[in-house]
């Protein structure tokens, strides 16, 4: 039996249709097999974040380097060319203005199962990794502001500021930062953009990112006093919907780590309900398409901010402040 036939009887894997489209983008395995193949282009670090992203909708390298803060710009202008030499991504001169624009190729679209997968996974089974050093602020916000529920934003511009507490030491912070909603559009701006503010959010950072992530519902975190959204009522009622939170939290099977109390064998899976103390997080609901989800288009505002409020924009470099009239 030949190398394919053997790999397509034990893997279930589909004949090839045509010539190879893709090439390597890191050092090989030095195997034939399909799967190590795949991962020459795929599994080298922060690779997986930057397909998240560009599946998402960023386009552009400050947007990319936006969803991945991290990453050393360098780094990141080295694996975008390599994924583009691979023939994952493509490059475009933008229009109407300086630099590039990033896009997938019909192999890069591809791995949007694969992404969604990955997430579903990761809720289900690595939720117990998720501590201090996973907390950012920044990176949440920017999560919020992407899966904006456009067909339920206000049809008047409406301010949320947010600030957040316990961001772990050595983070960039817990803002504030300020989401400007004007449907179908999302501004995020990390100063103040000099309009009047509709709703506050003061939270935990690390109770809120449970509540993003669908790990308890965020009437339970206020009642626990982990959350605090104020503003009229109208707004605070419609501010779950904004941003797409599940109602309730979901369960999605054992962690990969179970605590010692939940024996070995069996099921290991907790109920579904939320600790009184909110001390112990039920189980998560699958973000994965959420983490991919495309984002809303940025805002800009129709009154000039005063000019003692300057305003820098999270999403481009040009300030975070309306057009004059």
């Amino acid at each position: 039996m030949n190398p394919p036939d053997f790999l397509k009887s034990q893997m279930n894997l589909p004949a090839p249709t045509g010539p190879p489209t893709v090439a390597p983008a890191m050092r090989g395995y030095g195997q034939f097999c399909p799967v190590a193949r795949a991962c020459e282009v795929f599994a080298a670090r922060w690779t997986p974040l930057i397909l998240r992203e560009l599946l998402a909708g960023s386009r552009r390298f400050a947007e990319l380097h936006r969803g991945i803060p991290l990453m050393s710009r360098a780094l990141l202008v080295r694996r975008l060319a390599e994924l583009e030499a691979a023939g994952v991504v493509r490059s475009v001169p933008r229009r109407g203005g300086r630099g590039r624009e990033y896009h997938l190729t019909a192999a890069g679209e591809e791995f949007r199962q694969v992404i969604e997968q990955l997430g579903a996974w990761g809720q289900r089974w690595a939720r117990a990794a998720l501590g201090p050093g996973n907390l950012d602020a920044g990176l949440l916000m920017w999560s919020l502001r992407r899966r904006m529920s456009a067909a339920r934003l206000p049809s008047r511009r409406t301010v949320i500021r947010f600030e957040f507490r316990g961001a772990p030491r050595g983070s960039r912070g817990g803002g504030p930062f300020w989401l400007v909603l004007q449907s179908p559009d999302v501004d995020l701006c990390l100063k103040d953009p000099g309009f009047d503010v509709d709703v506050e959010v003061t939270a935990d950072l690390a109770a809120f990112t449970r509540v993003w992530l669908g790990d308890i519902r965020l009437a339970d975190a206020r009642r626990a006093g982990l959350v605090a959204v104020n503003g009229p009522p109208e707004l605070v009622r419609a501010f779950p919907t904004w941003l797409g939170l599940s109602p309730s939290p979901r369960c999605r099977g054992p962690r990969l780590r179970p605590r010692a109390t939940e024996g070995h064998g069996g099921d290991h899976r907790r109920a579904c309900r939320p600790h009184p103390s909110l001390a112990a997080w039920p189980g998560a609901r699958s973000a994965a398409r959420a983490c991919i989800a495309s984002p809303a288009r940025p805002a800009l505002s129709r009154r000039s901010p005063p000019a003692s409020t300057p305003a820098t924009s999270a999403r481009r470099r040009g300030p975070c402040r309306p057009q004059a009239p």
